[in-house]
């Protein structure tokens, strides 16, 4: 509202880098931040005069702990981050379903990590689901741990699983 640019990371694994889409789109605008961004550009931005500054640190097959060991040595000097987008439901299910630790333990120590940043960003868990033969399998890391963790530190949560799983 005061017209200050907003800094968006977005840090996921291939949905996030736009792994698959490329033969659809590309120019990868079917990516979801994306949409998000120009969303903005249309709704917020005309009126606030506020931009958005992208950092995408996506790789594609990576997972929480990755990022959780090493995201701000990617990030470039004086990026300011004010929105964390976070994107693991998929490929943290899928690392960690058969572990003896928690699943969500790397996800918890990334979020606590980005909670406490200088800029103090907020963050929102961007939650995908998988697919077999065209059929979503709504099993992933919200059944695991991560609704807890969103309700515990009041992130909020944007979920396909919702919309695709009855």
């Amino acid at each position: 509202l005061l017209g200050q640019n907003i800094g968006v990371t977005v840090m996921g694994g291939s949905i996030s880098a736009g792994g698959g889409i490329i033969s659809d789109y590309s120019d990868l605008r079917g990516i979801y931040y994306r949409v998000f961004i120009d969303w903005w550009q249309k709704a917020v931005q005309p009126f606030t005069g506020s931009n958005i500054r992208l950092c995408n640190l996506a790789v594609g097959g990576t997972g929480s702990n990755f990022f959780a060991f090493c995201y701000d040595a990617l990030l470039k000097p004086n990026t300011k981050m004010n929105l964390a987008l976070l994107d693991f439901t998929v490929n943290d299910y899928i690392q960690f379903k058969y572990s003896r630790s928690p699943m969500t333990l790397s996800l918890e120590q990334l979020t606590r990590e980005i909670l406490s940043e200088r800029t103090s960003p907020a963050v929102m868990y961007v939650n995908f689901v998988q697919g077999e033969l065209q059929i979503p399998v709504c099993n992933n890391l919200e059944n695991h741990g991560q609704t807890m963790l969103a309700v515990n530190y009041g992130i909020t949560t944007v979920s396909l699983r919702n919309f695709l799983c009855s």
